[in-house]
């Protein structure tokens, strides 16, 4: 079971444990690494659509 939004924890039931755990830093990386992704992905996208065309040419 996890407690969320309680406190940071885990409670264990088959072990009769609860972890406790400190509050996770706020990380200001997550936003611009998904754009980033988010661009390459565009990227690959143009790239794979100009492959087809270039292969479709060759054929013909």
């Amino acid at each position: 079971m996890i407690l969320d939004k309680v406190f940071y924890g885990v409670l264990d039931q088959g072990k009769g444990r609860l972890l406790v755990f400190d509050e996770p830093e706020v990380d200001d990386m997550c936003g611009p690494a998904i754009d980033t992704v988010e661009q390459v992905g565009k990227v690959v996208g143009s790239l794979y659509a100009k492959k087809v065309k270039i292969a479709q040419r060759v054929v013909l």
